[in-house]
């Protein structure tokens, strides 16, 4: 057990598995960081139980260059998550301010059950409901912002005495994740006027906007995002493939790298339609970082963040800033 270890045995505990301790202060920033956190970022260099020279220093780095990673991204995220709120709330609102409440009325009902679509209903609501009663803005004590459910909806839920807030305002209440998921039922026809705003097809924002859900969470629950393996890769556009890795399945395929590289493009892409003028030029750094060796003498680390190349790298991040 490793808990019961102080910071200087847990310091030769890492020596002996072939980390160089190269920093004098490396008691303290183990102290501060964690075991388990610096573990974390050192074993994805762990090879045949050994960590082959990993340098301590260059893990401690690595967290802190990840971790700039992580604050730069969420601040690109949330102009993405506003801008796809307020596009999901002006198409639900186009026919009043609380036709929202009536799912049918929107959802996609030959993809999705009735069934389905009234317990997406009841669940939403019960989490409007929550959320305005934690929330202390003055807008939800307003008679003009809210309704109360009429009896049409009875058999459906219990909605006595409970009174809802318009569709923007209940938008911005719901989490990225939870207003994705209305997307994901919403009819067809509202799904592509959604994803015309954002200049792409509704399959591939439905993918890009999963996708920053994932990168968001990451981000913000301090999770290790340089050397995260996504589990199902973002629908890429033709033009991005040139610059990712590729792994080769057999003689006949392949796919495309599930690193840290792919999960950024659709975050780069959708901000640059958003905003154009928003400038990516502290990510760009992260990056720039992110792929120095951390061993002496060692390699960079491009191919591990999931470019073919350092200048293909720079190529599609720097057609990302435009900035000035």
């Amino acid at each position: 057990m490793v808990d019961n270890l102080s910071s200087s045995q847990l310091l030769e505990l890492l020596t002996s598995r072939g980390m160089i301790i190269d920093d004098d202060e490396a008691e303290r920033k183990l102290n501060n960081i964690g075991y388990y956190k610096i573990k974390e970022y050192a074993d994805p260099f762990l090879k045949d139980d050994s960590y082959d020279g990993l340098l301590f220093s260059s893990i401690v780095r690595r967290y802190y260059y990840d971790k700039n990673l992580r604050i730069h991204l969420l601040d690109a995220i949330e102009v993405i998550e506003l801008a796809f709120k307020n596009k999901i709330a002006n198409i639900l609102g186009k026919n009043g301010s609380f036709k929202y409440l009536d799912f049918l009325s929107w959802s996609n009902k030959k993809e999705y059950s009735s069934e389905y679509i009234i317990s997406e209903q009841i669940y939403i609501k019960s989490q409007i409901i929550k959320m305005v009663n934690k929330s202390g803005k003055k807008e939800f004590n307003r008679e003009e912002n809210l309704i109360s459910i009429n009896d049409k909806f009875k058999n459906v839920e219990n909605d006595k005495g409970k009174k809802y807030p318009t569709v923007w305002l209940s938008i911005e209440l719901l989490s990225f994740g939870q207003v994705h998921n209305l997307y994901k039922i919403m009819d067809k026809a509202l799904q592509d006027e959604v994803s015309d705003y954002f200049g792409c097809s509704s399959n591939m924002l439905n993918s890009w906007i999963g996708t920053v859900v994932l990168a968001r969470n990451l981000c913000a629950h301090n999770s290790n995002l340089v050397d995260n393996k996504l589990k199902t890769v973002p629908k890429l556009k033709f033009s991005w493939k040139q610059y990712l890795s590729e792994v080769r399945i057999n003689d006949e395929s392949k796919k495309y790298s599930n690193r840290v590289g792919c999960l950024i493009m659709p975050i780069l892409e959708l901000i640059n339609y958003i905003e154009p003028s928003y400038g990516i030029g502290n990510i760009i750094l992260d990056f720039k970082k992110l792929i120095k060796p951390v061993r002496k003498k060692g390699i960079g680390l491009t191919s591990m963040i999931g470019f073919k190349n350092k200048r293909l790298m720079f190529e599609f991040l720097g057609a990302h800033n435009q900035a000035n």
